[in-house]
């Protein structure tokens, strides 16, 4: 019997890592991000513990949460790229093959800023309720998966998000408006694998 490629359901730290590659649509989390996620909180929680969630995708699909710095929000939201090679990284495909560290810090190059009402971009979505239900979104679907898991963990290979915006979707009620395309290409985000 061929052994599976997915690990036991008795190692959780590897099955919350697979259950993101999932959530994620196959991008693996770099050691640097995996930091930053241990620094992640509840929703209602976040802006107690001095954290501020970032877009990671410009269309609001995923956030990341870090320590909130004491810089003005028109400063620290400017799009702009934080590091002088952002250029050359972007020309050989780092914003798509690290995306985690490209969408944040190189913000500019990767296209990754979000226009605000006012003309401004910025790294942070301005439509707070819809930032709070796509990260509360995304806690449901990995809680989702998670338990998905426990049940059989083949279900795990068919079940992906196959656009990077199902999140969103979710958030503008396709799920319910285009059941049988939100069925086939975001699975997780309906919560219908």
């Amino acid at each position: 019997m061929k052994p599976s490629p997915f690990p036991s359901i008795g190692t959780l730290p590897a099955v919350v890592c697979f259950l993101q590659f999932v959530l994620f649509g196959g991008v693996l989390l770099s050691t640097a991000a995996e930091e930053d996620r241990q620094q992640r909180v509840s929703v209602d929680g976040h802006k107690a513990a001095g954290l501020e969630c970032l877009a990671t995708t410009a269309d609001l699909d995923s956030f990341r949460c870090v320590k909130a710095s004491g810089a003005s929000p028109r400063t620290r939201y400017r799009c702009v790229d934080e590091n002088k090679r952002c250029g050359e990284w972007g020309s050989h495909g780092e914003c798509k093959n690290n995306p985690q560290f490209m969408l944040v810090e190189c913000r500019k190059t990767c296209s990754s800023c979000i226009p605000l009402h006012s003309g401004d971009e910025a790294q942070m979505a301005a439509d707070e309720k819809t930032r709070l239900d796509v990260l509360g979104r995304l806690y449901e679907t990995q809680n989702y998966l998670h338990r998905l898991a426990k049940n059989n963990v083949e279900h795990l290979k068919r079940c992906v998000n196959k656009d990077s915006r199902c999140t969103h979707w979710w958030s503008i009620g396709e799920c319910g408006n285009n059941p049988r395309f939100m069925q086939t290409e975001c699975g997780p985000a309906c919560q219908t694998c």
